[in-house]
């Protein structure tokens, strides 16, 4: 039997950085297959683009698009992410994808927050775009479209202050004022309620202007910064929540148990605890399974199962008789 043989060309670079790999070099090869047919069956989804109407009474239609690529440090989930980015956008033949740029927490400054990040980029990419479309032409359809995306957006901003890390701590502290609450306050409170709502019809309006299918927002190694690390799961949660948006995500499955754990066990302190535990007679053990169980929840429904991808070790891979790695020094 032909034994399946992947090399790593140090001639070419000496691997310590990640790095895009065809597929003969490409140590999870078999794992591209997998999270591209995770990709086909998410993409296909997001066909149809008028998902949402401005005057709809319904309740928006929240899904969780997101491939996580989990692997211990140093299983190459960078290299790993880099390649199938290529390989979609090779694909991507009628220029459909919204594709930003991977957003790594552990280079946003702390005082900048996720979600202004990502609205930030998924401007930007519009912005360019649109003027190497128009070259700076007056067309009455885009300038519409443009108009009705700027109102979107605005909504959007005056929805900011509300989301927990990007505001003031009180936001109502201004509301003493009579006229400020007629004016802004208001105003301002019945955008946060329809913030999801918002975001929504600002993405199928961005991308039925761009004419394109749906955004990928890459994010890489969230659960490597603690401080950034649950506020990424939290926008994913809260807000990139349409069917038009699909995040990937890499990082360890047990970092990102920790993280969703620390944040639930802030909820109890030590005296509530204390007291629980001496007076109501609950065991430390009773807190721990329903903090197990509230993990399982939150990791189930943002990171489900059936979209994540689980990659080896080369240890592994080397363990596998099947399997062998070459090394080529050079030419």
């Amino acid at each position: 039997m032909m034994k399946d043989t992947r090399i790593i060309d140090l001639s070419k670079t000496d691997y310590s950085d990640a790095t895009i790999c065809d597929e003969i070099n490409l140590i999870h090869k078999s794992k591209m297959q997998e999270i591209l047919d995770v990709w086909h069956k998410l993409y296909s989804q997001c066909d149809n683009r008028s998902v949402l109407l401005e005057n709809d009474t319904d309740e928006v239609h929240s899904v969780h698009n997101t491939i996580s690529i989990f692997g211990s440090r140093g299983a190459g989930k960078t290299t790993f992410l880099l390649s199938f980015l290529k390989r979609i956008k090779d694909e991507d033949k009628k220029g459909e994808l919204l594709l930003l740029n991977r957003i790594d927490p552990t280079h946003i400054e702390n005082k900048q927050h996720t979600f202004i990040n990502v609205l930030a980029s998924i401007q930007n990419a519009i912005n360019e775009l649109d003027n190497s479309r128009n070259k700076g032409c007056v067309n009455r359809k885009y300038s519409e479209g443009r108009l009705q995306l700027n109102e979107y957006y605005t909504r959007i901003l005056k929805a900011l202050p509300f989301i927990d890390g990007i505001g003031k701590e009180k936001v109502y502290d201004e509301w003493e004022d009579e006229e400020y609450i007629s004016l802004n306050g208001m105003e301002r409170a019945n955008a946060s309620n329809n913030m999801e709502r918002n975001f929504h019809l600002y993405i199928q309006t961005a991308l039925k202007y761009l004419d394109k299918k749906c955004v990928v927002i890459p994010f890489d190694d969230i659960d490597t910064d603690f401080q950034k690390g649950f506020e990424v799961l939290e926008v994913i949660r809260k807000f990139l929540t349409t069917p038009q948006i699909i995040t990937v995500i890499t990082g360890d499955l047990e970092l990102y148990s920790k993280l969703v754990r620390r944040s639930k066990w802030i909820f109890f302190d030590k005296e509530f605890l204390n007291k629980e535990i001496n007076y109501g007679k609950h065991s430390k053990e009773e807190f721990s399974e329903m903090i197990d169980q509230l993990e399982n929840q939150y990791l189930m429904k943002i990171l489900k199962p059936e979209n994540r991808i689980l990659l080896g070790t080369i240890k592994e891979y080397m363990e596998d008789p099947n399997f062998e790695i070459e090394v080529k020094i050079n030419e």
